[in-house]
């Protein structure tokens, strides 16, 4: 796919091959002109109510799922333009990921879009009580350039699921990608309920002017902190996934072998650019070596010799990120790595040891191929050095031992937590994603991205019949009538106990029934005995 990206890349103008900081345009494929006209068109649509119907919400998902299949080539020069991305990372790390999450809400949302009954008191017994899921309104959804496809689609999906208008800005940084979603997003879906607005700071800031329903923002705290002061002008509710310095923490009682292996994928897959990537490594200084020599091994499996020349190895997004993260690595030991290319933006994939807890690759997160290896003398302080620091947005634990495991769970706060392995609970759409404290608030993926991007609103149905029944609360007030509603408001409503009650009145009236029963049975059969004797007496005669 490396010709198509070139391809992509010279069909940009000059101004758009740098950060883009202008909007796209407006143009016959749909892309934004400027935040309140794209909004004021996106909020009338909505009013409309077309995409409040289940079945359109199916068929936009459908036409999203038809833009990833056929547009899969054009996504993966735009994904290998932007971040060096093989085809094959690129269908694995993001179109498949986009693909399963459109699987899985086709399949499940009648049943989640459905009301929901709820159990019900004694006040409400005869009514109908259930919450019904209904869109926010306009919704905003904010892109990441590290991973610029998925962090688009993903809660793209759930805000139509939900039945929302939504606007779309993707990151300027992945500047192919947000030209590529402007261009064929509009291709398949509703142009007016779910435009794209590209640029940059100027662009966005005026979009934060605008007020939406919601907000989806995936970044870092510092323009997380803009996001929600905007939000909270219009108190609009925000989802933030800021990310933060993921701890991994190395028990000596485990498989060190495996272990490395999987921390040595999840922190150099795309270059060390993943907001769930550890961030650093704690262990006790009897394995540090071996944590290091594992290290070593498992990058030359992956990548071969010579790591530059990897198909599987990405490249720092830009200059920028690229200086930063090598102002890093001053006064370091390194133990392995190091290397740099600021023409190509290559970084190899580099490991520190003997690191100071205050020195500059410790303040913040690193999201570069960078990892740091820091000294504890066991879980106790490495305990104590995860909760001295801000939340992190997930946190790593490889250990054999069970009370080991469960006290860094239970005596720490993650926005998830993965043991023996890193990054996986990423993929499992059950399971709520998102970030606590410092890393974010709200939490998204499958049924939880629709949930966050609905109100359950509240239903009870009510019949006008039986009204002597609610006496008891209109006025004069009496004690008898405050007797009356301490009863119907603390009694619990508990249909298995009533079926039992029901069960066990059922039963003593059939033992009534048989008992009266007996005695008629007794009664006709005494006469039936005197008869037959009478009988007799007379044949006797």
């Amino acid at each position: 796919c490396y010709p198509r990206a070139a391809s992509l890349a010279r069909r940009l103008p000059a101004s758009r091959r740098g950060l883009c900081l202008r909007p796209a345009g407006h143009s016959p494929r749909g892309a934004g002109t400027g935040g309140r006209q794209v909004v004021g068109r996106a909020r009338a649509a909505f009013g409309s109510g077309r995409c409040r119907p289940l079945e359109f919400r199916m068929q936009q998902l459908k036409n999203l799922e038809r833009m990833v299949r056929e547009k899969e080539e054009e996504i993966a020069a735009a994904l290998r333009a932007d971040l060096h991305k093989s085809g094959h990372n690129a269908y694995t790390h993001e179109i498949l990921t986009v693909l399963g999450e459109l699987a899985l809400v086709m399949e499940k949302l009648p049943s989640w879009a459905a009301p929901q009954p709820v159990k019900k008191n004694l006040l409400t017994m005869r009514d109908e009580a259930y919450i019904y899921p209904e869109p926010l309104g306009v919704v905003l959804v904010i892109g990441a350039w590290n991973y610029p496809f998925v962090l688009v689609m993903q809660p793209l999906i759930g805000a139509i699921a939900a039945g929302n208008a939504v606007v779309v800005k993707p990151s300027e940084v992945s500047e192919h990608m947000s030209q590529l979603i402007a261009d064929i997003l509009p291709q398949y879906l509703d142009q007016e309920l779910y435009p794209v607005v590209t640029g940059g700071v100027p662009e966005t800031t005026e979009l934060l002017t605008q007020r939406f329903d919601h907000i989806l923002y995936t970044g870092n705290s510092a323009v997380g902190k803009i996001v929600m002061a905007a939000a909270a002008k219009h108190l609009t509710p925000v989802t933030l996934e800021l990310g933060g310095k993921s701890p991994c923490y190395i028990d000596k009682n485990c498989d060190l072998a495996v272990a490395c292996r999987r921390v040595t994928w999840g922190k150099y897959v795309n270059c060390g650019q993943t907001c769930l990537a550890p961030d650093y490594v704690l262990c006790e200084p009897s394995i540090q070596s071996q944590v290091v020599e594992y290290i070593k091994a498992n990058l030359q499996e992956f990548y071969g010799e010579d790591v530059k020349k990897s198909p599987d190895y990405e490249r720092i997004i830009n200059k920028r990120h690229f200086r930063r993260i090598v102002s890093l690595l001053e006064g370091q030991k390194i133990a392995h790595g190091g290397e740099t290319d600021e023409a190509s933006c290559f970084i190899a994939p580099t490991v520190l040891t003997d690191v100071s807890p205050e020195s500059k690759v410790m303040e913040e997160e690193i999201f570069g191929p960078v990892l740091p290896i820091l000294s504890v003398k066991g879980v106790d302080e490495a305990i104590e050095f995860i909760n001295s620091r801000e939340k992190p947005l997930a946190l790593y634990v490889f250990s054999n031992d069970k009370k080991v495991i469960k006290r860094v769970i239970s005596e720490t706060s993650s926005g998830g937590v993965t043991v023996n392995d890193v990054i996986m609970h990423f993929f499992l759409p059950t399971l709520p994603f998102g970030g606590v404290g410092n890393s974010g608030m709200g939490t998204y993926h499958g049924k939880h991205s629709f949930e966050t991007f609905s109100h359950r609103r509240a239903c009870l149905i009510k019949d006008l019949k039986l009204e002597g029944l609610n006496k008891f609360r209109y006025m004069p007030n009496s004690q008898k009538k405050v007797d009356w509603t301490k009863f119907f408001v603390l009694k619990q409503f508990n249909k298995a106990r009533l079926g039992l009650i029901f069960l066990a009145l059922l039963g003593v009236l059939a033992a009534v029934v048989i008992k009266n029963h007996q005695s008629v049975l007794k009664r006709k059969a005494l006469l039936i005995v005197l008869a037959v004797q009478r009988l007799g007496w007379l044949s006797g005669c």
